[in-house]
């Protein structure tokens, strides 16, 4: 009997010691692949998966002042009327198919800009935590004064793929100054 009684309490005193190099280990791994390690499901997510289309963003010559448009596309006859709003010619196309029961478009232009040499484009889309919609950000980059650039009108064209979403959507756009020369 007292032989059982010692059995019992090495089984129990054995595990200890294994959970804590166990712990050690995993410990260990990550430190060393922290920047490496995706453990998203350990923080609240606020970005939001963006997928590009091919060959967007786009600059499309205009021949008129246009103002800029800033949509959520939820059916090939938005993203038609999208298309057709800018490109009165229908040259521009998405070539992708989008299936529009899982996916949303994100389509926004810039305003008519009078010189080339813009770049234009969605940069994030993300969570807004206090009003708890989405905030899709832009970047415009105009070219400074040391820049050469042509007079020619001309708008930008960004489309991206989202998930499917019934949150609010709301837009910011941030400029920037690019000089040439400094490149």
């Amino acid at each position: 009997m007292n032989m059982n009684k010692r059995n019992q309490n090495m089984d129990g005193g054995g595990t200890l010691p294994l959970i804590i190099i166990l712990g050690l280990i995993v410990g260990a791994v990550y430190f060393l692949l922290q920047g490496d390690l995706n453990l998203s499901f350990l923080k609240p997510k606020t970005n939001v998966e963006v997928r590009r289309l091919d060959d967007y963003p786009i600059t499309v010559s205009v021949e008129q002042d246009m103002r800029k448009i800033q949509t959520v596309i939820k059916s090939d006859e938005e993203l038609i009327s999208f298309l057709a709003s800018i490109d009165k010619t229908n040259a521009l196309t998405v070539n992708e198919k989008i299936n529009f029961d899982k996916e949303y478009l994100i389509g926004i232009t810039s305003k008519t800009l009078k010189k080339t040499g813009n770049e234009f484009k969605i940069k994030k889309v993300y969570i807004d935590k206090e009003k708890g919609g989405l905030l899709v950000s832009s970047r415009l980059r105009k070219p400074g004064d040391d820049c050469i650039t042509t007079d020619e009108m001309n708008m930008i064209v960004d489309i991206v793929v989202i998930s499917k979403t019934d949150k609010e959507v709301q837009y910011e756009k941030l400029i920037e100054t690019i000089n040439c020369s400094d490149e």
